[in-house]
């Protein structure tokens, strides 16, 4: 073989080279694109109204609130906000330890059903062996009546509970509270989820 021959047998590699990753190329950028995958799972339904497909949580709407009426209310209503996001929201593998802090906002008779009954319910219920996890997303809340040294408060929620490997459940409970004023500081007294 002659060099001219040799070269053109070099320039023929090179171009069907070029083919060929061009291809791959086109074939690679086509496989990338959105195409619906083949999730053989069946969406999670829950009892309160939502079906969800897997791993998807719908998103949280903005709700209208209107503003407390004074420093009282606004107080009370802060700390029942508080309240229902950390009451709601757990992981077994951190040992519900944002529920046990809620005790700093709690009176002594909520601190006291918080560490003695609320939290051992859970572990018995999600144990640290398998993963579980709620997220709480507050959705809207409003007092209900106050005074001077006692309220009641509504906190309407969004959760999210994952356990394992299985799609997240999505359920929006309320959660109705009771507040007593020790001091200047409003404490949560009673909380039960509707």
């Amino acid at each position: 073989m002659d060099n001219n021959q040799k070269k053109k047998l070099f320039y023929i590699a090179i171009i069907i080279l070029l083919i060929v990753l061009i291809l791959f190329g086109i074939w690679w950028y086509l496989s990338g694109k959105a195409v619906p995958s083949a999730n053989t799972e069946k969406p999670v339904v829950n009892n309160n109204q939502q079906t969800l497909p897997n791993n998807q949580v719908p998103p949280n709407p903005n709700p209208v609130v209107l503003p407390p009426a004074n420093d009282n209310e606004r107080g009370a209503l802060s700390v029942a906000r508080l309240f229902a996001e950390r009451f709601g929201t757990f992981t077994s593998q951190s040992n519900f330890e944002g529920i046990r802090e809620l005790t700093q906002k709690s009176t002594e008779t909520m601190s006291s059903w918080l560490l003695n009954n609320y939290i051992p319910e859970l572990r018995n219920k999600y144990p640290a062996d398998k993963y579980a996890g709620q997220t709480t997303n507050i959705l809207s809340a409003q007092i209900i009546s106050i005074n001077e040294n006692q309220a009641e408060a509504s906190v309407r929620t969004q959760q999210s509970l994952k356990i394992g490997t299985d799609a997240p459940v999505v359920k929006s409970p309320t959660l109705r509270l009771k507040l007593i004023k020790e001091g200047e500081t409003w404490l949560v007294d009673n909380a039960r989820w509707e």
